[in-house]
């Protein structure tokens, strides 16, 4: 943490609840720093209980008090990660450009090496945003019938998690 750059929005966030004595902004505000800003990056509060030292209940206090200065981080760091991927974007159409006059290197190129650096910028800029809604996982390979019969049985387990119960019966015809 001593090394790290701290931005000026969350130390001035914490800075602003640390009057008051009896909250982790001013008790520990190193740790309210850190964990604060990992938040915005998208660890999970285990993740950040163990680095800090804080407890859960420590790290949503922290999240609910500070949550307009990590809107404001959360947007410069999607902000940051449309940056890269624009600049991953470039690099791709120059090298697809470089590609499209060699035909030799052309034949050697999987596409799916080309788009997949663009992919995980132009991610992690919407996982910023949270606008990140469907997960994507690249697997090598072709799927094998245990991994299809494993996604169905979890498809199946989800479905019945999220069922409600409902009892039926029959009710016979008016005589």
């Amino acid at each position: 943490m001593d090394k790290e750059y701290v931005l000026p929005v969350i130390a001035s966030s914490v800075a602003a609840h640390g009057g008051n004595g009896a909250l982790t902004e001013s008790k520990r505000p190193k740790e309210a720093v850190l964990a604060l800003e990992r938040l915005c990056q998208g660890w999970t509060f285990e993740e950040i209980r163990k680095e800090t030292g804080l407890s859960f209940n420590a790290i949503s206090s922290l999240k609910a008090r500070n949550e307009m200065a990590m809107d404001v981080r959360r947007q410069q760091l999607a902000a940051d990660g449309f940056e890269i991927a624009e600049k991953m974007r470039l690099l791709i159409a120059q090298k697809a450009e470089m590609l499209a006059n060699d035909e030799e290197a052309m034949k050697k190129v999987n596409t799916r090496d080309l788009v997949l650096s663009y992919g995980i910028a132009m991610d992690k800029a919407l996982q910023s945003l949270g606008e990140a809604k469907v997960v994507v996982e690249h697997r090598s390979g072709k799927p094998s019938l245990e991994d299809a019969i494993a996604a169905i049985n979890a498809a199946k387990a989800s479905l019945i998690k999220d069922a409600i119960p409902v009892e039926s019966f029959v009710v016979p015809p008016a005589a």
